[in-house]
């Protein structure tokens, strides 16, 4: 959806299994977003998901293909590194202010999606620190009734050289996650007007609009 200002929304809960169906629809809603003067990514309770995915969605960000991690596993002693893919289906969203809504409920994939971008000066990350849940882990099952995750691997992050496990994502911008979708829109709309970017909105709307924002705080 469109905010006022012309800034994009896309609430995302969950990275689904990275078969045509779910890349097809993130190319579509990427492609919605593209004319946006600004893009808002809701990853609150966004429990993870596909590694595929995450990838996919952050191959839009970037305009050359670039290395994102290595993941080292253990028991067989081997190192994997993970790009990001060359093309993408959509229209990519490049050198535009990106805003990302986390909380403690934002897990994994979620989580790797905001890092890479945050720790790639792509976007800043708005709310709560995360859950902390960044080594792949395998599952097995115990009888019919519960599962056990184990971590398998340790993914460490190109940029860092280190992840997220335990600590969670430190965020840009601390604010109860509840209120994060407010702020991501204050801190857009504010840099909307700084730049001078041209939306639908007079420089006095915008000026009000924070204000009716900043009241909801």
């Amino acid at each position: 959806m469109r905010l006022d200002g012309n800034i994009g929304y896309i609430e995302y809960t969950g990275f689904p299994e990275g078969n045509k169906s779910a890349q097809q629809i993130l190319d579509a809603t990427m492609n919605f977003v593209s004319n946006t003067n600004a893009l808002i990514i809701d990853l609150r309770n966004n429990r993870g998901g596909d590694g595929k995915m995450v990838r996919l969605f952050l191959s839009y960000f970037f305009n050359e293909r670039i290395k994102l991690s290595e993941i080292y596993t253990r028991y067989n002693n081997k190192t994997e590194e993970k790009y990001t893919y060359k093309k993408v289906n959509g229209k990519k969203y490049l050198d535009k202010p990106v805003y990302l809504i986390v909380n403690n409920n934002t897990i994994s994939a979620a989580e790797a999606l905001a890092y890479n971008l945050q720790q790639n000066k792509i976007a800043k990350v708005i709310g709560d620190k995360t859950y902390g849940a960044a080594n792949p882990v395998k599952v097995f099952f115990i009888g019919k009734k519960y599962q056990l995750f184990i971590p398998i691997s340790v993914e460490k992050n190109a940029v860092t050289e280190t992840n997220w496990e335990h600590t969670g994502i430190n965020v840009d911008e601390k604010v109860n996650s509840e209120k994060a979708l407010i702020k991501a829109q204050i801190i857009a709309l504010e840099n909307l007007f700084k730049s001078n970017t041209k939306t639908e909105l007079t420089e006095n709307e915008i000026k009000e609009k924070i204000l009716k924002l900043e009241k909801q705080l």
